[in-house]
């Protein structure tokens, strides 16, 4: 194999190791919409002791995807849930979490080593069964993430999105991998935040999530990256070639 054609093997590989690692170790959920309600006692977002009620918001969670990084597991047909928390044995700590939450302008991100308690799941038994009848105790077309623990310097930190229907399918597969973007705007939607920050700073806030989109991506290497990584190694192995029949 030339040196040329091995650079460009190489960027392939890359890109595309990169792209299925990201996707298989993480997921992302990322919702933009109002608050309805919120309080920020220190003045994260606002004024201290302000009124988030009505302000924009947007919030990203990012936590592990990986079934061996969670101590309980249960999949159906249609659902596919890990969850974190207590049991009789005792706390069993699920994986860490990173937040980042924009309101006002102001942007803050926490990340937690572990979680004390999470849950994420999907479901889609609208989209394989039809529309859910009212009074029947059956999971939805339904994403939801959340997870909650105590932080280093004191307080703890709490956060959750969801998206639910139904009655309109929206989830095509049980796959924490997969990439959707909605407009959950519709009176078929639940789609919520809650964000939380009890203790030493005060803030918490809920709301109705208007853009929900699930592994965004910018979560993953964009095409532009790859050409250039690829158009980079090619230029290195062009100049390795020419050098060589330099000698």
């Amino acid at each position: 194999m030339s040196i040329k054609s091995f650079a460009a093997a190489t960027a392939i590989a890359l890109c595309t190791f990169t792209t299925q690692a990201l996707a298989a170790a993480t997921w992302t959920i990322t919702a933009t919409g109002t608050i309805t309600t919120g309080t920020d006692t220190s003045g994260l977002f606002v004024a201290p002791g302000g009124n988030l009620s009505g302000q924009a918001f947007s919030q990203t969670i990012t936590i592990s995807s990986d079934p061996a990084d969670w101590p309980g597991k249960q999949t159906t047909s249609s659902t596919n849930y890990l969850y974190a928390g207590f049991n009789d044995a005792g706390s069993l700590h699920g994986p860490g979490l990173t937040t980042t939450v924009t309101v006002n302008g102001h942007t803050l991100t926490y990340s937690l080593p572990y979680t004390e308690y999470a849950e994420q799941l999907v479901s889609n038994s609208v989209t394989q069964y039809g529309p859910i009848p009212a009074g029947i105790d059956q999971y939805p077309d339904f994403i939801y993430m959340s997870g909650y623990a105590h932080l280093a310097g004191g307080g703890a930190l709490s956060a959750q999105s969801y998206a639910l229907n139904r009655t309109e399918a929206f989830v095509p597969a049980l796959g924490f991998g997969q990439a959707l973007s909605l407009d959950t705007s519709a009176a078929s939607f639940q789609a919520s935040p809650a964000f939380g920050i009890p203790g030493d700073e005060i803030a918490y806030f809920q709301g109705r999530i208007a853009t929900f989109e699930v592994n965004p991506p910018s979560a993953v290497p964009e095409p532009e990256t790859c050409a250039v990584l690829l158009t980079g190694l090619g230029l290195i192995g062009f100049a390795a070639r020419r050098g060589k029949r330099q000698v």
